[in-house]
């Protein structure tokens, strides 16, 4: 079979993911569409929106077949781990033909240069890189200036949209692992990822999220597929939304552990550290984590690293775990969280000749893994239990843990 990979966060699902899904498939050949999904905790450092099986089975009702959960040490990490991760999946599976992503800039072949000049890291641009950041400028500023020295034409407007910085991240992985998979660009139309207001039937999930968080669901009807509309009225007050916020006690108590030393955890500076418990000391009273974010963040310091590190404490998410990773060369499995009737096809396509492990039953798999990609989904089953006790303290509902959940087949 020919599959097309897709690696997406779907926060919610929406109509602009159901045209890429759609088109991916068209445009590549593609018998089958493969996605790679971030699961409980999004890479920008907040929860879901609502669970990762409802957003399953959001994504197969919308055209894909088969839906993966990235590993949450790379589903949290920065652009470059979020990716790595990812691809790593897709390079395991086998039979993935081509990766499909969306991006603000129509040129794959601008993109894919920029990614081929920061997969290599010349000395040249080492050293410009270098002497940005002791400038006092910030690493996705100062990558931006150093490309754009070397290479003769402003790239800061390319390198500042956040779908293009993912996919020149994915095609720097696709080359860094020798990877055979092609990737495929699909320019996002009608919105910006950051718009936080409805522009019709394609919106950002910014705002859609926004709509949901707040409870006017109706306000989306037109953004999302009847049946993801229809998910979504089912579960909000039972289940969902989610938001940061509804992490600020968590993060509250971790910062308050005197003898956690935080500087341990991925994306925790000692500067950092320092500012965080200042911040708890003079607003205990008033602490949320989307306000503790914004002071802790610096001109250096970017409000998604803070959000990003303050998940990672609430999650116990290490540096050392990051490194033993990275180590043994950003290790992986399958993990299904839900497919399709072609999904199930493709899987039975793999099974074989796949290079990582395949896990649709966490009790009876875990014993099938070697130690490092098992101490990877204990901390996807403990961070799906916090995000599962969040639910249930905000809602007062359960949902499965995911010794008792199995992928949805549709």
């Amino acid at each position: 079979m020919n599959a097309v990979g897709i690696i997406a966060e779907y926060n919610p699902c929406h109509n602009g993911h159901l045209y890429h899904i759609n088109k991916s498939k068209s445009d590549t050949g593609a018998d089958c569409a493969v996605v790679i999904m971030s699961g409980n905790f999004m890479q920008r450092g907040t929860p879901a929106v609502m669970d990762k099986y409802t957003r399953a089975k959001c994504a197969i009702l919308s055209g894909a077949d088969l839906v993966i959960e990235l590993p949450v040490i790379y589903s949290t990490g920065s652009a470059e781990l979020f990716a790595r991760g990812a691809i790593s999946i897709l390079n395991g599976l086998g039979n993935i033909s081509h990766i499909s992503f969306g991006s603000e800039c129509s040129s794959l072949d601008r993109l894919h240069e920029i990614a081929v000049c920061l997969a290599s890291e010349s000395d040249v641009y080492k050293e410009s890189l270098r002497k940005y950041i002791s400038s006092g400028l910030n690493m996705p500023v100062a990558r931006s200036h150093a490309f754009s020295e070397l290479y003769g034409y402003d790239a800061r407007e390319i390198l500042s949209a956040p779908n293009n910085i993912l996919a020149i991240e994915y095609m720097k992985a696709l080359i860094r692992t020798g990877s055979s998979i092609i990737p495929y660009n699909i320019t996002r139309r009608d919105n910006d990822y950051h718009d936080d207001f409805m522009t019709g039937s394609i919106s950002s999930a910014t705002a859609i999220r926004k709509h949901m968080e707040s409870g006017e669901t109706d306000c989306i009807r037109n953004a999302v597929s009847t049946v993801v509309y229809d998910i979504i009225q089912s579960i909000s007050g039972v289940t969902m939304p989610i938001t940061p916020d509804d992490m600020s006690y968590l993060l509250k108590y971790a910062l308050r552990d005197k003898s956690a030393h935080l500087n341990e955890y991925m994306d925790v500076s000692d500067a950092m550290a320092v500012r965080m418990r200042n911040y708890l000391s003079s607003q205990y009273d008033d602490f949320t984590f989307l306000n503790a974010a914004a002071a802790v963040k610096t001109k250096d310091i970017t409000f998604t690293r803070v959000c990003r590190a303050f998940t990672h404490i609430v999650l116990g998410i290490t540096d050392n775990m990051i490194r033993s990773a990275e180590n043994a060369g950003f290790p992986s499995y399958a993990r299904i969280l839900a497919s399709s009737a072609q999904g199930r096809k493709f899987l039975g396509s793999i099974r074989k000749a796949a290079l990582i492990p395949v896990i649709s039953n966490c009790h009876d798999d875990i014993p099938k893994l070697n130690d490092i990609c098992k101490e990877l989904l204990m901390t996807d089953i403990k961070t799906s239990d916090i995000y599962n006790d969040i639910v249930y303290y905000k809602f007062g509902n359960k949902i499965k843990d995911d010794y008792r959940s199995r992928p949805l087949i549709l």
